[in-house]
């Protein structure tokens, strides 16, 4: 068998008997990668993927996510997830795979994040309150008061150790500081649950839980729509101002 490749960024590996190649990417984004394979008698098959590649800095995007992996420099890395019927959060070693820790957070946590100073913080949906946790004690150290009944729900943190957390009642996006201090915020409309930001920190990403209804969507008949329909919101990451909104094929 001989194998070419296809890069998708305007290179390609010629033919070789290799089956594998590799291949450094001049910058970040998604490529479309097809490998094509070619016999002795000359029949050929192509498969092809999508590739991801994340910046020169090896930071990639942030997103909130119930589930946290904690790599660490000198000792073995650690995964943290949220327990939403329990009101705590586990922390496990990915090596052992043991139980470290069960650490009691507010009420109906949802999601977490990690800082720069190495804190976790935990998203309270039924608490509206974010608890903070030391990577060292693995208990919480701060708790930080969001308005009431704003259910929040998604978390990005950025790396200058402010973040961003989505409220799903009242649809309001907040940056909050480093130190705990809520500051700017916006709304963006009820229903915002996760949150993510671009590799380099300027966009954020904000999606609804419930998106606005299609034309005939109570019916057996879903009219499709290129304004309304599930939404993807693109801010500002400084301004919080809406940059633009991507509005999801139908399916």
């Amino acid at each position: 068998y001989s194998y070419h490749w296809d890069f998708g960024d305007g290179s390609s590996q010629d033919w070789s008997a290799a089956p594998s190649a590799t291949h450094s990417y001049a910058s970040a984004g998604v490529y479309f990668v097809t490998v094509t394979v070619r016999t002795s008698d000359g029949r050929t098959s192509a498969r092809s993927f999508w590739q991801a590649v994340q910046g020169a800095t090896g930071q990639g995007g942030r997103t909130s996510a119930p589930i946290l992996f904690e790599a660490r420099a000198n000792a073995a890395a650690r995964v943290w997830a949220v327990n939403p019927d329990n009101d705590s959060v586990s922390v496990f070693d990915a090596a052992m795979r043991t139980r470290l820790a069960e650490i009691t957070v507010g009420s109906a946590p949802r999601t977490l994040a990690q800082a720069p100073d190495g804190s976790v913080w935990v998203v309270n949906k039924g608490a509206a309150s974010i608890s903070v946790i030391s990577p060292t004690t693995l208990a919480v150290v701060q708790t930080i008061a969001l308005p009431r009944a704003s259910q929040p729900f998604g978390i990005v943190i950025a790396a200058d150790g402010s973040a961003y957390v989505a409220q799903e009642a009242t649809g309001n996006i907040t940056r909050i500081a480093a130190n705990g201090a809520l500051g700017a915020g916006v709304n963006v409309g009820a229903n915002v649950r996760h949150l993510a930001l671009n590799a380099a920190g300027t966009q954020l990403y904000a999606a609804r839980f419930i998106t606005p209804a299609l034309p005939g969507e109570a019916t057996a008949s879903v009219q499709p729509s290129a304004t309304r329909g599930g939404e993807l919101l693109v801010l500002d990451a400084g301004s919080l101002t809406l940059q633009r909104t991507i509005v999801l094929q139908h399916s």
